[in-house]
């Protein structure tokens, strides 16, 4: 589940390294979904339009900033949630995502779901 602010600047970085995850990831059958800053304006760059666009989630008010990322495992239990990477920029050779996936795929156990990191990142709205 990508969290996502088009008015926040930090996504350009996370733009190319989230549709680099999609080309790898989606014909393996993983599900990618977005979820826009509630109030926002704006759509996904090209090479994220194969994402499936949710309108609201429970819980959603939660998320502390964006861009972030809520993965799942195949039993529905969140593995990770949190920023893609450490540091102004994303890409694969910072990124706590590939790891995770790796992980998963192989059918392991992931339970990282409370990660800090330092980065570029734009405030998100508190809800319930």
């Amino acid at each position: 589940m990508h969290f996502w602010d088009p008015a926040c600047p930090c996504n350009v970085g996370n733009q190319q390294h989230l549709g680099e995850l999609i080309e790898q990831y989606a014909p393996e059958g993983v599900e990618f979904y977005a979820l826009q800053k509630p109030g926002s304006h704006g759509q996904l760059p090209n090479n994220l339009r194969r994402m499936k666009i949710l309108d609201a989630l429970p819980g959603a008010g939660q998320v502390p900033a964006s861009p972030a990322v809520g993965i799942w495992d195949r039993s529905g239990k969140l593995a990770y949630f949190g920023p893609y990477s450490e540091g102004l920029t994303c890409t694969a050779s910072n990124s706590f995502i590939e790891p995770i996936l790796k992980a998963l795929e192989a059918g392991r156990t992931v339970n990282a779901t409370h990660t800090l990191a330092v980065g570029c990142y734009c405030s998100w709205p508190k809800g319930p």
